[in-house]
């Protein structure tokens, strides 16, 4: 991320918290999103005062954990920014599940990333023109020449060996609509040894 790369960070995290304030939801204490957004926050601070000396600094911190708090906040932010146009009781739900644990890009499950992820569909549908609405079965879709409204159930696997019970559990969840499944199997399929 080059420098102007840093400094939309600081804007997304800026409306992050804004976008809280208006709704009216808190970071829960003891959420690990808060010790991303601490790192963030030290490492764009030290960008600003002086980036040869925040690179010396940070060349001797361990990489993957700067690295999966700036993905985690980065992705949190967005979804939260963009999606803060939806009725309030409907993304305060979500959210307070997302902050209340852990929604680093690793292997691990957790209700938390998978409310993440239907925050990020709901974000990709929004953005490519359709109208969304955080309801059952996870979202609904309509408008952009859509004649009907249709309901997407989103499902994100840990492991490849999990793609066809989360498959499965989206199709007993759409049964009854007119639906479909999106499924993130980008890290399922990088990650085969995980239950």
């Amino acid at each position: 991320m080059n420098a102007a790369g840093y400094g939309g960070m600081k804007a997304k995290i800026d409306g992050f918290n804004g976008a809280l304030a208006t709704i009216g939801v808190t970071m829960p204490a003891g959420s690990p999103l808060e010790r991303y957004f601490r790192i963030v926050a030290e490492f764009l601070a030290d960008h600003d005062a002086s980036p040869d000396e925040a690179a010396k600094k940070w060349v001797q911190r361990d990489f993957h954990e700067w690295y999966l708090s700036m993905l985690a906040v980065d992705t949190v932010c967005e979804a939260v920014v963009k999606l803060a146009t939806h009725p309030a009781t409907d993304l305060v739900h979500l959210l307070k599940l997302v902050l209340s644990n852990d929604i680093s890009q690793d292997y691990h499950p957790s209700q938390s990333k998978d409310f993440l992820y239907e925050m990020q569909v709901a974000l990709w549908f929004q953005d490519a023109g359709f109208t969304v609405e955080l309801a059952e079965p996870d979202l609904r879709v309509s408008g952009n020449g859509l004649s009907t409204t249709l309901g997407v159930a989103c499902k994100n696997p840990s492991s490849k060996n999990k793609i066809n019970r989360r498959i499965s559990d989206g199709y007993e969840q759409i049964c009854t609509f007119r639906d479909f499944v999106n499924a993130d199997l980008h890290r399922s399929a990088r990650h085969r040894t995980a239950g």
